[in-house]
């Protein structure tokens, strides 16, 4: 039983991203101090006509967005200070109505982002956002809540001339991974993180770096660096996704 999990494991993530949740569980078990993360950065093309949705399907939703907090935002499982302080961030808030009740939401920010888990922000130029929570109410997994919710994102940030929507993705989330890739997205790079007691070491395949940060001394990733002169949107379509 205990081979064939590992079996399974490898076969569905590969030897590398097995090993390293492997490691994640004793370290888990023998000390709470220890955070770890392995994450894939992930990067989808904003495209406005990427998914079709039949306007009457659409008429039966409403996608509200909120820079602010809302009343309607209390039943959603984030907790209120953990939205203000995204707020703070001049994060965005898409929240997806049906008969006038909040059924889901997307989170996406401009400009800059300070994660709240590891000691590391995001810096983005006018072409780049970064999306980092949605969550849909288990009644409605199975309807077009999802595709609505990054329709009115792909429309929204088209308008602001934004071309590119960064993540970073657990690389054993493989129903996101491919949810975003086949939206158009695609992996491209990693990031390892091990922290402890304020200290935090970095492995990043994006710039090539390792490096040390505290709570006070955090990595910044500036995204554009990321683009460069290349096309991502070549780069996504002509990508096979691996981890």
């Amino acid at each position: 039983m205990f081979l064939k999990r590992i079996k399974t494991g490898v076969r569905d993530h590969g030897i590398l991203i097995y090993g390293v949740y492997v490691f994640k569980r004793m370290i888990d078990v023998l000390s709470k101090k220890i955070l770890i993360q392995f994450v894939f950065l992930f990067v989808l093309p904003v495209d406005k006509n990427r998914i079709k949705i039949p306007l009457f399907i659409r008429k039966k939703y409403d996608v509200q967005v909120l820079r602010r907090y809302h009343k309607m935002l209390d039943g959603f499982p984030v907790s209120r200070k953990t939205m203000d302080f995204r707020f703070s961030q001049d994060a965005l808030c898409f929240v997806l109505l049906k008969d006038q009740n909040p059924i889901g939401f997307l989170w996406l920010i401009l400009g800059r982002y300070e994660e709240d888990i590891v000691y590391c922000d995001l810096v983005m130029d006018h072409e780049i956002a970064w999306d980092f929570d949605l969550w849909i109410h288990d009644h409605f997994r199975l309807s077009p809540a999802f595709s609505l919710l990054w329709q009115s994102a792909f429309e929204y940030l088209d308008g602001l001339g934004v071309k590119y929507i960064f993540s970073r993705i657990s690389t054993l989330n493989n129903n996101s991974v491919g949810v975003h890739t086949r939206l158009g997205g695609c992996i491209v790079g990693k990031l390892f993180f091990i922290q402890y007691r304020g200290f935090e070491i970095c492995m990043d395949s994006v710039l090539g770096k390792l490096s040390l940060h505290t709570r006070k001394k955090r990595k910044t990733i500036r995204l554009r660096s990321v683009i460069g002169s290349k096309s991502l949107g070549n780069m996504c379509k002509n990508r096979e996704v691996k981890g």
